[in-house]
């Protein structure tokens, strides 16, 4: 205990504690970042990221309540960060993201299935058919009816 009181000998101290922990932390992080995402290596941040979201809402396309606060929870981002990154990657908002991902699993599902356009609404967490129609309209151009029609 005394050789500790002179600043010299405690800062040593202090430093050689510190180096291994520091290097113990930084390989524990790369070691527990191979565990979690070993397929996101190869991609970028941004394609990670854009992954983590597109996962969350495939997993919640059916909720009508899926929004802002779900995303935040999956990427542990601020409601601010997670609108400004979303915004400067694809150019839209979480909520109109969340939108063209549901309408564009609509248009798969019209072109694939049998169901009544007031089905796959429901079935994609849309709860007004007409709204869907819309928003799929002003999406691609044309009604869900006549995507339908033409496949």
């Amino acid at each position: 205990m005394h050789a500790y009181k002179t600043p010299a000998a405690s800062s040593v101290f202090v430093s050689l504690a510190t180096t291994p922990l520091r290097a113990s932390h930084g390989s524990n992080q790369a070691v527990v970042r191979k565990l979690i995402v070993p397929q996101q290596r190869d991609q970028s941040p941004n394609q990670t990221f854009l992954t983590a979201i597109d996962a969350e809402i495939e997993r919640q396309v059916d909720n009508a309540d899926l929004g802002i606060q779900e995303l935040m929870a999956v990427v542990h981002l601020s409601h601010s960060q997670l609108f400004r990154r979303l915004k400067a990657i694809t150019g839209r908002s979480p909520t109109a993201y969340i939108r063209s991902i549901r309408l564009q699993k609509a248009n798969q599902l019209l072109i694939s299935t049998a169901w009544r356009v007031s089905e796959i609404a429901y079935a994609l967490g849309f709860t007004d058919p007409n709204y869907f129609s819309r928003a799929f309209r002003k999406q691609f151009g044309c009604t869900p009816g006549a995507v339908r029609s033409n496949s």
